[in-house]
């Protein structure tokens, strides 16, 4: 399970150098980002697994996309979506 939290903060890493309207999104935001989102999810295994694997799931589709598409500001998005989901 933690190899996809790493892969996810990798994907984000290589993503690419963001676009000056992405200036407050860059590569190490994103690794940083996913890094604190794999900690948070950490704790929501304990009590809810399955929305962990869920969120796992998506979060690799989603660094694999911004990969691809180079759009760090929509990941970084995402990412705070998910932290505040999962801390709530």
């Amino acid at each position: 399970m933690k190899n996809i939290f790493i892969a996810a903060a990798m994907i984000a890493a290589s993503a690419g150098i963001a676009s000056a309207a992405d200036q407050d999104c860059t590569a190490e935001n994103a690794q940083s980002k996913a890094l604190e989102l794999s900690t948070a999810l950490q704790t929501l295994a304990a009590t809810n697994p399955t929305r962990m694997q869920e969120i796992a799931t998506e979060m690799q589709a989603k660094a694999t996309e911004a990969q691809t598409s180079g759009d760090l500001a929509g990941l970084c998005a995402y990412y705070d979506e998910l932290i505040d989901e999962v801390n709530s």
